[in-house]
Formats: C-alpha cells, structure tokens, sequence
C-alpha cells in the first residue's frame, strides 16, 4: 500500500513537472510569435489606408510603361523615388512630393508586380535575386494569391518611436498590398473612351497623364496637350493619307465667337511652295494661304471635309524691330513666348483670319520637343536650337532634310519681307517669302469627331468618325 502511495505521488511529480515545463515552453514561444507580430506587420490597418493613397498618387502617373516591361517578361519593377518612367522630365515637383512622402510614410521600398507573385516568391529564377533575399518580404508575398492584374506591394520600416529606422536592431516592418489598373495603352485608353460616345478631345485630355513619354501639357495661357519627343505614336489616317496629331487645342474660336476644345492635325508628307508670291509677310493675304483654303482645300476628300472647321488663325506678330523674337537673351523667343505673340497675348499686333486650313507655328514646333532635355530646350530661344542636338532630334516636327515653313512673319518695319522658317540645323531664321521651302498643312477636326481604332503607330494609325 505503501508502494503504490510512493508511485502515486511520484507520477504526480512527474505530471506536475512535465506541465511546468510545458507552460514555459508555451510561455516562451507566446513570447516570442508576440514580439515577432510587433515586428513583423501584415496589412495593418493604418498602412493599408497610406497604401491606398499611395497607390492613388502613383496612379495619375505612368505606371503602364513598367506594367508594359512585366508583360514583356520581367519578373517585377522597383519604384524608386526618382524613377524617370513614372515622372517623365517634367515633373520635378511631384517628384519632391514623394520624395517627402517617402520619408514621412517611412517607406523602405515600393514594388509592382504582375499576376505571378507565387511563381516569383518559389525563388526559381535568376531575376528575383533581389527580392528573395529580403525573408521579410518573401515571406509576406507567400501570403499573397495570385490574381489577374498588377499589385502594388510597400515596405514600411519605422522604430518603436515612429520615427525612420537607423539600424535594423529595434525596427518594425510593415508589410501592404493593393491592386493597380490594369494595363491599358493611351491607345487603348482613348479608343475605348470613344467608343462610349465621348468626343477624341476630351477622351484625350482625361487619359493626357497616362503616357508622359508622348504626351505633356504646354503650361502656357491655354495649356494644351500636345505630342512631344522623337517619334510619338500619333499617326491618324486621314484624306487616305498619314497625318499626325499635334495635340489638342483649348479655347479654339470656330470662327463665330464660340470657343471650342479641338484635335489639331498635321500632313505627314511635305509639300513645297513659297511663302507668298508677292513678297507680302501677313498670312492673311499670302498666297500660301489662299493656295491651302482654295485648291488644296477643294481637293480632300469629302468624308475629309466633313471632319474639318473653321477656325480663327491668328497671326501675332512680335511688338516692334526692337524686340525681335530670336534675340539670344529675349525670353520672348522660347516657345512660350511665341505662343503669346502668335495669340496676341500682351501688346502684340495681331491680324486674324477665319479659314479651314494653315501651316504649323513657331511655337508648334518648339512644344514638341521631348525626352530629358525637354524642361532645359523650351527656356532656350529657338534660334540657338541649330546648337543643341537634344532638342530638336527629340522634336518629332523637325526634319533634317528640309527647311520648313512656319505662319509666323517678321515684326511691322523689320524685315517686312521676310518669313520664319525652320532651319534644316534645327534653329528658327527668316528668309525672303518668295523663297520655295517645305510646308505641311495642317487642319483642326471638328470638336465632335471621336477615335474610333488604331493604336496610332504608323503601320496602325489611329482611325477617325463622326
């Protein structure tokens, strides 16, 4: 009896024991998943909402030319804060506002991904290095599930304080996810906005921050959006001919005083012709003018005529001989200072002609120009681009080939002969209006016309209806 009581209370030891042991170990590894949860953040409610803004920031962006790369293959694509393919050249404000939100968010990283997380966090391929060297991440993506589309993904790190972390010792991560748009081309964009019955003008001007490699407003009084860089995808199918889009245009007068927002077309092929035939500098009266609203004009086709209208051309002139507009430190001789002579913005002489057809500005070629250079070429005159290769082989208006007409004249009592054309060197000069240069026309579709196809490349041209 005695015996038994022993082992009795020796088994009650033992469980007593091995169940103190067990609330250690239980304790310790309670302990230890807590400290990990603090640490280590999930989806935590206050960095999705910060995600969700983020990603609504990112967004009125170009986020479809690194969509564009993870369809060509890339596994992914890292937003830095000064990424140039979201931003585009001239955004520099935009870019210090991330710049501070990166830092006020406490942001470590920022990755877009495409629908094949899973693949990617298998670690099976040589390109994601990178990414499967961060645990902390990798194990967050294995969270995810693989859906159709793109997911932005955001690493957050901060101290216990809040404040950015200085060492990884005492640093907490945070991990979110939220879905992007899917890819769609400007293309594809303006096409199926036409296709809902909305005009090809507005479809453009709500979708102009999608694609900031061709597309950038001018800044000037009317702020245009126009095509810009080297070789746009702005090619339109139009008289059973290539023309292209310049951009469009706000605050156009139809002629009756009504101001409209409209498409601006220009021929892709050059034609050649004197500026005028009796030494005349106003385009109201030169030949060129009456040759494209006459002739040129009664030979397009009719489904062409029933596309274009009538606007008012204004033909500004700088002020006076003493302001002449390719001075080399005369601010009035970069783009923006075209613009507003040619427009009669300030105390410039200007004469007005109602008609369907013209010839491209001074300031239509200067707003074209693309690529980095862009902000630094339109604050240089126009005149000394014949010294700057960045600019205009970055102007898709430019040709090497052939000097071109513009509509811009001289100023009243300063070469009163004389009409601007552009160099084959790439400046702004003028020369005698009965010389023969290049010119290509150019016309403004009617406000109600609407992109119905294409993807606007040349071998696929954008394609126009009423």
């Amino acid at each position: 009896m005695n015996r038994k009581g022993f082992v009795f209370v020796e088994t009650i030891i033992v469980i007593a024991i091995m169940l103190s042991s067990l609330m250690l170990i239980y304790s310790l590894y309670a302990s230890s998943v807590s400290n990990e949860n603090i640490r280590l953040r999930y989806d935590d409610t206050a960095k999705l909402y910060e995600t969700f803004y983020l990603k609504k920031y990112l967004e009125s962006f170009d986020l479809d030319a690194l969509k564009a790369r993870i369809n060509d293959g890339e596994p992914y694509q890292m937003i830095y804060r000064g990424t140039s393919e979201v931003f585009g050249s001239s955004y520099s404000n935009e870019k210090i506002f991330l710049e501070n939100m990166w830092m006020d968010l406490h942001i470590e990283s920022i990755i877009l991904f495409g629908s094949n997380i899973s693949e990617i966090a298998e670690c099976n391929r040589d390109d994601t290095a990178m990414i499967c060297s961060n645990t902390s991440l990798l194990n967050y993506l294995k969270t995810l599930d693989d859906e159709d589309g793109y997911r932005l993904v955001i690493e957050y790190a901060m101290d216990e304080s809040g404040n950015t972390c200085t060492s990884p010792i005492g640093c907490y991560y945070y991990y979110s996810s939220v879905k992007v748009d899917e890819y769609l081309s400007l293309a594809d964009r303006v096409v199926t906005c036409s296709s809902r019955g909305k005009e090809a003008s507005r479809c453009f001007l709500e979708n102009g921050n999608k694609d900031k490699r061709m597309l950038a407003y001018d800044k000037t009084y009317d702020n245009n959006l126009r095509y810009i860089g080297k070789n746009p995808n702005n090619y339109v199918s139009f008289n059973n001919e290539i023309w292209r889009i310049i951009g469009v245009f706000n605050n156009i007068d139809n002629g009756s005083g009504t101001t409209e927002t409209r498409i601006k077309l220009i021929r892709d092929e050059l034609l050649v012709s004197e500026w005028d035939d009796q030494f005349y500098n106003h385009w109201e009266l030169s030949s060129l003018q009456r040759k494209l609203n006459s002739s040129y004009y009664e030979g397009l086709t009719n489904e062409a005529k029933e596309m274009i209208g009538d606007v008012v051309w204004r033909a500004g002139k700088f002020a006076s001989v003493n302001n002449p507009p390719n001075s080399v430190i005369n601010e009035e001789g970069i783009p923006n200072g075209w613009y507003n002579y040619e427009r009669g913005i300030g105390t410039s002489p200007v004469s007005n002609i109602t008609a369907k057809v013209g010839i491209m500005y001074a300031s239509d070629y200067g707003f074209a120009v693309g690529d980095n250079m862009r902000d630094s070429c339109l604050n240089t005159v126009l005149k000394r681009w014949d010294n700057l290769a960045d600019c205009y082989n970055n102007d898709w208006l430019y040709n090497a080939n052939h000097s071109q007409w513009v509509l811009n004249s001289s100023p009243n009592g300063y070469e009163t002969n004389f009409a601007y054309y552009i160099t084959e060197t790439g400046g702004i000069e003028t020369m005698h209006t009965v010389n023969t240069a290049s010119y290509k026309p150019v016309v403004f579709l009617k406000a109600n016309i609407k992109i119905l196809a294409g993807t606007g490349e040349k071998n696929n041209p954008f394609v126009l209806g009423l």
